[in-house]
Formats: structure tokens, C-alpha cells, sequence
């Protein structure tokens, strides 16, 4: 997937970062890109679209997500995901968010990130019955990935709280220059 910039911390970009591309430095600490691209074929729950920071450290912390995107005319999942092995309750929610596991899935790592790919919340050692504070989070749909010992559980919610976000930006962490790749 390639993408054209359109703005770097607000001004136009240099001739060199005209055009097509699949990569993009973002400066540590100051650096805001925005871009613009399109997408010609959906992903699924098993091939999402991929971004991420190629410094390890930074991968580890964040800078690295996946997102979907769908046609559309399609929602946000209802209140119990396809495999019926996760519930979230009450959906949509603008105050707290109660998410009840099956206990085949085990103990596992729960992250929530928002349509952008962007994480929101990374937990890990989780199981069972987890209620969550959403008055934090942005007005948006956001995507939960539940990764336990014997298996992946996938849902979805949307905050009502929040100021609106208006556009999409990847912004690293403020330790040192970072690239972000876009891939299928």
C-alpha cells in the first residue's frame, strides 16, 4: 500500500517527499505527518493492515498497530463478536465498559486501539470479567484484540465522551526519529 503526504507539522513537504510512498520519517519529539491514501481492498480479522515504528523499543511501546478497514456501509460489531467468546457491554458506552471472556480463552493480553490502529490500552494477564473506564478515551469506534493461551477473541465499542478527532496522525515517541511503514 503506498500513501501521499500531505503535510508535514502543517507545512507542504519537500520535493523529495512528493509522490508515492510506503515509508515516512517522522521527526522525534516534533513530528506530526499527516497522509492520505487509498484503499482498493478490505482487510479482515486476519489480515489487518499494519503499521509500525521499525526502532524495537518503540514497537514495544506502542508504535505498533494494526487496523481494518471496511466497507461502507458496515457498523461497528455488535454487543458479541462472531465467536461468540468475548461480550462487550453496554455498547455504545460513555462511562464504564465491561468486557466478559470465556474462560476457554485462558489468560492472555487484551489491547484496544482506536480505527486508526493507534493503541489505546495494553494490558496483559487478564482473563474473565474486566470493566474499563472509557470516559478517557475519544468519541470513536475502537477495536479490542483478546490474545489468550488457547485462542483470539475480537470486539469492538464505541465511546460516546470525548472530543472528536478530525484527522488521522502518527505522532512517535519524543526519544529519537522514527519511520513508520504502512503494509498489507
Amino acid at each position: 500500500m503506498q500513501f501521499y503526504i500531505l503535510d508535514i507539522n502543517g507545512a507542504t513537504p519537500p520535493p523529495n517527499m512528493q509522490g508515492r510512498k510506503d515509508v515516512v520519517l517522522v521527526p522525534a519529539g516534533i513530528g506530526t505527518v499527516r497522509f492520505i491514501t487509498r484503499f482498493e481492498d478490505y482487510s479482515s480479522y486476519d489480515v489487518p493492515y499494519m503499521y509500525h515504528c521499525h526502532m524495537l523499543p518503540h514497537e514495544d511501546d506502542g508504535m505498533m498497530g494494526h487496523f481494518r478497514v471496511l466497507p461502507q456501509d458496515a457498523g461497528i460489531l455488535d454487543d458479541t463478536v462472531p465467536n461468540g467468546l468475548m461480550q462487550v457491554l453496554p455498547n455504545p458506552a460513555s462511562t464504564f465498559l465491561d468486557l466478559t471472556l470465556d474462560p476457554a480463552l485462558g489468560m492472555g493480553k487484551i489491547t484496544i486501539t482506536d480505527i486508526t490502529g493507534r493503541v489505546a490500552m495494553m494490558r496483559k494477564d487478564v482473563s474473565g470479567f474486566l470493566r474499563l473506564d472509557v470516559q478517557q478515551y475519544l468519541l470513536g469506534s475502537y477495536l479490542i484484540t483478546f490474545r489468550g493461551a488457547s485462542g483470539t477473541s475480537y470486539g469492538a465499542f464505541r465511546a460516546l465522551v470525548g472530543p472528536k478527532r478530525s484527522t488521522a496522525r502518527l505522532t512517535p515517541p519524543r526519544t529519537s526519529p522514527c519511520a513508520v511503514v504502512l503494509r498489507l
